[in-house]
């Protein structure tokens, strides 16, 4: 519902009089919004009455289930749940009315107005170059030739004495824990573990490291008991400085040092410019506005429909930041919500994980103007 928000419960409504008070005084006066799917439909509030509510949706959306619908009002946001009685042609649902939520929500920060909407040049702030995690997944998976190419390129490199080599890719397996970590972390991890008086003792990064490695790892690796290896580096490939889209493996059967974490770093390096020179993500060609930022989230609008394809709640969005005087930034992001106005506007509620290290400069500097 919210992004950049810590959500808390402050209340459960029930009583069904009460319920109709709270809709009466804060949804006819605000700007409700009804979830559909995975989008936030804003929507008109008609007849109110004890149990039930008739709201008008702005296109021919079908509401076949139960969901919620809900207004803030500053940090405060009410949320009903509903479900669909009776629909007429003019769009008009009936609903029936079960409960209401009363939730706070604090932003961790205001956002900043960056003008697009009112026409100021100055503050032109669009992003482009736009893709999913989701669309990167099938892509690979379509494109596997090419994958596979790259990886037996990778493989095949000699001077090296590690025991064992694996290139991993995004659509390999979605239930790679090792994948799993580095979408998580996109960091590398480095791990020793030594078997003494019939228990095993790891050595890692950091007890959290050491923690998913024991659990999640070496519980589960059969190669890794099999073969009696007694240490690891995974580094993620980073497709763009800031999305892994897959990770190159080591393992030892001596304890791996810094030395081994730069040569690794460096095997792994022509893996992302392999998959970017063949061509194998295709990014969407379009220019879609910046309304509104902050250090942590922006929001994004368009109002072509076709857009609505690079966006999924939950998922994950890598794309170029284009700012004043020529810079750039590129910025891996998650989205929050999806929310579409007046029956027109379509808008992304984008929460920033990461930005390319030079690109994080020109945006701290963009947003101190504004």
């Amino acid at each position: 519902m919210a992004e950049e928000s810590q959500l808390v419960l402050m209340e459960k409504i029930t009583d069904s009089g009460k319920i109709v008070e709270i809709i009466r005084e804060h949804f006819l006066q605000g700007n409700p919004l009804l979830k559909i799917g995975q989008i936030n439909h804003q929507v008109t509030i008609g007849r109110v009455e004890e149990g039930e509510i008739i709201v008008q949706l702005p296109a021919p959306e079908p509401v076949s289930s139960a969901t919620i619908l809900f207004v803030r009002a500053r940090e405060i946001i009410y949320c009903a749940s509903v479900s669909p009685i009776s629909m007429d042609e003019k769009q008009s649902c009936a609903m029936r009315l079960h409960n209401v939520q009363i939730l706070k929500a604090s932003r961790r920060e205001e956002r900043k107005s960056t003008g697009n909407l009112q026409g100021d040049s100055q503050k032109k702030l669009y992003i482009s170059r736009a893709v999913s995690d989701f669309q990167i997944r099938d892509e690979m998976s379509l494109q596997r030739t090419r994958v596979e190419s790259i990886r037996g390129r990778i493989m095949e490199k000699p001077g090296d004495d590690y025991k064992h080599k694996k290139v991993f890719f995004l659509q390999d397996d979605p239930a790679d824990a090792r994948m799993k970590h580095m979408l998580v972390t996109r960091k590398p991890f480095r791990v020793t573990f030594m078997a003494s008086e019939g228990a095993v003792h790891f050595d890692g990064d950091s007890i959290e490291t050491c923690e998913f490695y024991k659990t999640q790892i070496y519980s589960r690796d059969r190669y890794i008991n099999w073969q009696k290896v007694m240490s690891e580096i995974s580094i993620p490939v980073m497709y763009r400085a800031v999305f892994p889209i897959g990770y190159v493996q080591i393992n030892s059967d001596r304890v791996l040092a810094d030395e081994d974490l730069s040569e690794i770093r460096k095997m792994g390096m022509p893996v992302a410019e392999l998959v970017s020179s063949a061509k194998i993500i295709q990014e969407k060609d379009a220019r879609l506005l910046v309304t509104d930022l902050s250090r942590s989230g922006m929001g994004i609008v368009f109002t072509h429909r076709e857009y609505i394809s690079i966006f999924k709640e939950k998922s994950q969005v890598v794309f170029t930041l284009n700012m004043p005087e020529e810079c750039k930034a590129t910025v891996l992001g998650i989205v929050r919500n999806i929310t579409f106005i007046n029956n027109r506007i379509y808008r992304i509620g984008c929460e920033i994980l990461e930005i390319d290290a030079l690109g994080e400069v020109s945006y701290e500097q963009f947003i101190e103007k504004l």
